[in-house]
Formats: structure tokens, C-alpha cells, sequence
């Protein structure tokens, strides 16, 4: 599943490509991808509305429109939003298409059709959609030292792993880098944050921030399905330290990376740099 670094690549690729942009049509062969509302009104509604900006909350990507509508993608395990010129090669999986002015698509692909869209009200999509839950952005003003240490204080009995991946806490963060915040930081998975010492909650603020800022600059994470809004991979796949990497050597140390479960989630790590106990 796409993770902040790479929802907030294809936002950028979003707003650099389509911010005045006016829709002019929609056409739809995959209605599953249409969490609402249903095919007929969002064909009505959309037409000529301009797209004003684009937005991430959390792994959520927010177009907002005029008239006071937006639309919200969330790509779930395998969607994608590609920008392509009328005309350009076909996509594989396209579900739905939004002609826009200037002869530009925007496409909405996902071969495992688990992707939606909304067009909600921009009053209150948030409360239809309940991301007012979500938790503090990693990458915002927000997230503060301070602020993290009051998330640990009040999670002390959570395990490391699945107090990262809990979207009510840190909003954004997933399986890939949840692993790797918690190897740079040098903490067990299944650690209780409680159990953390002082500089180790500092040294995880600092490597949630650190390692999400570099995972954006390298456009994210391709393992298999990400894609920008080109059509281009990530670019951080060549530098993951333990996600994906069991049996393989840590390039701290050298020792071989394993694989346990937590909370019935894969979770990657070094025994030596990362001790439990």
C-alpha cells in the first residue's frame, strides 16, 4: 500500500500538473472504484468544476474543486493516479477517467479494484469520511519532540511496531516504513514504548522525520506496484536498510536480517542493531 512518502509524491505531481485545470468529461468501466456518489451524479456533478489545489491527509489525496466539492482518492493496496496527454499510451487497469482541459486525463487505475474516489461536499467530507480520527502528520508543524513524547507517554503499553502503523496515532506511516524508522532508531519492533528510554524516543521522532524526508526526495518506495504520476517508480527501494530484506546482511553490522510477526504484521529487522529486551 502506498505509504505518506509516496501519496505525498504523487500529490506534488498532482498540483504541479493539474491546479487550473477545468474537467470537461468522465467516463467510468470499473463503477466498483466509485465510492460515491453513484455513476450518474458524480457525471453530472464534476463537469466544469476547476480544480483548485491538491492535499495529503495521511495516505488520503484530497483535489479540491470549484463549487466547493472535492474529490478524495485513497489508493488503498495497488491504485494508481496517472496525468497523460489525450492520446497517450494506454494504461493497464484504468477504472476511471477525467478529461480535462488542454487535451490532459487524469486516470484512475487498480488492478485489484480496492481503490475509490468520493465527491464529497468540501464542508464536510472529513466527517463522511472520518479522517478527523486520523492522528498527528509526521510531516507537518504538528508533530513536535514534545508532542511525540506526550503520544508515547500516552501509548507507554503499545508495542513500537504497532504504535507506528495505528493511523489514530501517526497518521501516514506503514509497514515499509515503520520498519525502517524503528531500525535507524535502533529499537526492537515488539518493544513497548514505555519501556524507551529518553534519547530513544528522541532518536525515533528524529528518524520518522528523517527517514520520511528522504523516502519523499527519492519519490518514494517501488516494490512492486507504486507509480508517480508519470508512470515512474520510486526511488527508494535501493535504499531500505531491513523492509523486504530478510536473510539479507545489515549493512550496519552484517548480520542477517530477520522476519517476525507482530500484531500479525510482518515486521523486518537486525538482531544486533535492534536487541530486544
Amino acid at each position: 500500500m502506498p505509504e505518506l512518502p509516496e501519496v505525498q509524491t504523487i500529490v506534488s505531481g498532482l498540483r504541479e500538473k493539474l491546479v487550473g485545470r477545468e474537467i470537461e468529461g468522465v467516463s467510468a468501466s470499473v463503477l466498483q472504484l466509485i465510492g460515491a456518489p453513484d455513476w450518474k451524479d458524480l457525471e453530472s456533478e464534476i463537469v466544469g468544476r476547476k480544480i483548485m489545489d491538491v492535499q495529503r491527509i495521511g495516505k488520503w489525496i484530497i483535489v479540491h474543486l470549484s463549487g466547493e466539492k472535492v474529490l478524495v482518492f485513497h489508493l488503498r493496496m495497488t491504485g494508481r493516479l496517472l496525468v497523460r496527454a489525450t492520446g497517450d499510451m494506454d494504461d493497464k487497469y484504468v477504472g476511471v477517467t477525467f478529461f480535462l482541459d488542454q487535451d490532459m486525463e487524469l486516470r484512475f487505475a487498480c488492478v485489484r479494484k480496492f481503490a475509490r474516489v468520493w465527491l464529497l461536499n468540501e464542508n464536510d467530507f472529513k466527517d463522511v469520511l472520518k479522517l478527523n480520527r486520523l492522528g498527528v502528520d509526521p510531516m507537518s508543524e504538528d508533530f513536535t519532540l514534545d508532542k511525540f513524547k506526550k503520544i508515547v507517554r500516552a501509548q507507554k503499553h503499545k508495542k513500537a511496531k504497532l504504535a507506528l502503523l495505528a493511523q489514530e496515532i501517526i497518521c501516514g506511516l506503514g509497514n515499509i516504513y515503520a520498519d525502517e524508522c524503528l531500525h535507524v532508531a535502533g529499537i526492537y519492533p515488539e518493544t513497548l514504548l514505555g519501556d524507551l528510554s529518553e534519547m530513544a524516543v528522541e532518536d525515533l521522532y528524529q528518524a520518522i522525520k528523517k527517514t520520511l524526508a528522504r523516502a519523499i526526495q527519492k519519490r518514494g518506495t517501488t516494490i512492486s506496484d507504486f507509480r508517480d504520476v508519470d508512470g515512474e517508480p520510486g526511488g527508494y527501494a535501493a535504499e531500505l536498510k531491513v523492509y523486504g530484506r530478510q536473510g539479507k546482511k545489515c549493512d550496519k553490522c552484517g548480520t542477517e536480517i530477520k522476519r517476525i510477526k507482530v500484531g500479525g504484521r510482518s515486521s523486518h529487522f537486525c538482531p544486533v542493531c535492534q536487541k530486544k529486551g
